[in-house]
């Protein structure tokens, strides 16, 4: 594995919220899933993303280059199972389904004529889950958070894919929340790659503690 500056996206700087007492959790107030299944195979070239709204410049101070300082989750799920007990299994076959867990912007750079994205990842209910199995499904969204403070809400597919290209516009470094039904998870500082299943494998890696995880 080459090596990245870390993007560590699910590290909890808070407890999963309701919505209100702390800044990452009033931001989830306003989010909605689009659905990237509706985004269909037009989805992999825009990215599904949804254009947020231009909230002014953002305080990058803690960018991270490649240290694991934004990792602050702790990490009690142990074991290794795959939840939805559903695996991939087509290969390289072009989907917006596709490698759930994988490494999707690294392995797009390598394979000729492949969507570029910016931020590509996957969302899984436990910390620990295989490659290519499916992972969460629902009303999931990522919102990133671009240097310049824009927002933009990236759906999450049926496999639990999540994706912007790079036309998005998205200024990095950033950061980014999953937010699911009334609840949020924050990552802890501000990330320079967005390549998120390249340090949240299976097992974690640079300091990620696992798979990006449902709050």
């Amino acid at each position: 594995m080459r090596s990245v500056p870390l993007f560590v996206l699910v590290a909890a700087c808070v407890e999963p919220s309701s919505g209100t007492g702390s800044a990452s959790a009033e931001s989830s107030s306003s989010a909605t899933s689009q659905g990237a299944d509706e985004a269909g195979s037009s989805g992999a070239s825009s990215g599904g993303s949804t254009a947020g709204t231009d909230t002014g410049g953002a305080d990058t101070s803690s960018a991270s280059s490649g240290s694991s300082s934004g990792d602050c989750e702790v990490d009690t799920d142990r074991g290794s199972i795959c939840t939805s007990q559903q695996m991939w299994t087509d290969g390289d076959q072009a989907s917006t389904l596709m490698r759930p867990g994988a490494p999707c912007i690294d392995c797009h750079a390598d394979a000729g004529g492949a969507p570029l994205f910016a931020v590509a990842g996957t969302v899984y209910p436990t910390l620990h889950e295989p490659t290519d199995c499916y992972g969460a499904a629902g009303d999931v969204v990522v919102r990133i958070t671009g240097s310049d403070g824009a927002t933009i809400d990236l759906p999450v597919g049926s496999s639990g894919n999540f994706f912007a290209s790079t036309s998005a516009g998205i200024v990095f470094p950033i950061r980014a929340d999953v937010l699911f039904e009334d609840r949020v998870r924050a990552m802890c500082g501000w990330q320079s790659n967005g390549d998120c299943n390249l340090c949240h494998t299976e097992e974690g890696a640079n300091g990620a503690p696992g798979r990006i995880r449902l709050p």
